[in-house]
């Protein structure tokens, strides 16, 4: 994946001008209407020479905060920013800490998030909160900083069957899917629900002040509705990965109405078989999340990201990005571009290299 987006401002004032009158048709709110996001990393970022040239991935953005601003981006998603297993953040066991992770240290932490909340126009930092699941510290279930016992656990959680390190989980069952990397968190329990919120409070401490939600199909869209009403972000966006139209406005209504979510509907059912395959028929009408009525302000749609660059029906040839691109831009929906893309670099994830 060696191109970078070409023609990127043009690109970006073609989007604000068209999100401008679409936004009359769809209803969108004056919030997030004209927002345009970028994905400020890919799976592996942390081995690219260019960042690791520049002393990390944080001091790398801090750096292009200012020219990011100027192309157009005003929200910059960043990656899982607390201790984890395997230092990405996705399965996160120290929440508090945030010294440890693969992309710089807490001080350069900061110091991106202050150049992007000082910089004129204003950078929204965007955390990817890790909260449904979570890795123990010296086995399965021993959570520490922040300190939780057997009750944080669901009850449903394989943690519960066959041989395992650590206490049982004594928590109720899970309100959402369950995820075998990790235990799931039992977001009924007052303990996970207080520290759900001390963490975002640190976070916005930190400089963050929009969230993105790993695996938001894992509890209760209603959980997500709290933890964002305790927190009040400047943008919400769930990672509810499915593309079923009317299942993404679901889980968007059962947050009250409170977060986004990626628009999967329109990246499986419009913009691949387009794309891919030529069926520009499929972008017909007002397709996906982004064409539902109401629902234009709370679709982020995307080409591609972290998880979907290396699964078949990604758009991998640098023709097919640039369409896609040139769509997403001119639609509604609030855009999303992929740091790749835009950076250009090789990437790779499971045994996958683009």
């Amino acid at each position: 994946m060696k191109q970078r987006l070409t023609q990127k401002n043009r690109l970006l004032t073609m989007f604000c001008f068209a999100l401008l009158a679409w936004s009359n048709v769809f209803g969108q709110s004056a919030a997030n209407v004209s927002d345009i996001m970028l994905q400020a990393f890919g799976w592996d970022v942390h081995t690219q020479a260019s960042v690791s040239a520049e002393g990390g991935l944080y001091n790398f953005l801090k750096n292009r905060t200012s020219a990011y601003a100027t192309a157009g981006f005003n929200v910059v998603w960043l990656p899982p920013p607390s201790k984890s297993t395997g230092g990405v953040g996705y399965i996160p066991t120290e929440l508090f800490n945030f010294t440890q992770t693969v992309y710089g240290s807490e001080t350069q932490l900061r110091a991106l998030l202050t150049a992007m909340n000082n910089n004129t126009p204003r950078i929204h930092p965007m955390a990817d909160v890790v909260v449904n699941h979570r890795g123990g510290t010296t086995n399965w279930t021993d959570f520490t900083n922040p300190t939780w016992d057997c009750r944080s656990i669901t009850s449903t959680d394989e943690a519960n069957y066959g041989t395992i390190t650590g206490v049982r989980p004594c928590g109720t069952p899970d309100t959402g899917e369950d995820f075998n990397g990790a235990r799931d968190l039992d977001h009924s329990n007052l303990q996970v629900q207080n520290g759900v919120k001390e963490y975002l409070t640190r976070l916005k401490g930190l400089g963050f002040d929009s969230w993105r939600w790993d695996v938001a199909k894992g509890f209760s869209a209603g959980y997500f509705g709290d933890y964002i009403n305790a927190s009040s972000p400047y943008a919400s966006v769930g990672e509810y990965w499915d593309g079923n139209v009317n299942t993404l406005k679901s889980w968007i209504n059962g947050t009250g109405n409170r977060s986004a979510a990626f628009d999967f509907a329109l990246y499986y059912n419009a913009l691949q078989p387009a794309i891919n395959s030529g069926n520009y028929a499929t972008l017909a009408g007002y397709p996906g999340l982004a064409g539902q009525y109401g629902y234009a302000d709370k679709a982020v749609t995307f080409i591609d990201n972290h998880d979907t660059f290396v699964k078949p029906g990604s758009f991998v040839t640098s023709d097919n990005i640039m369409k896609g691109y040139a769509f997403i831009l001119t639609h509604p929906g609030i855009p999303c571009v992929f740091f790749p893309h835009y950076n250009g670099g090789t990437y790779s994830k499971d045994g996958v290299t683009v």
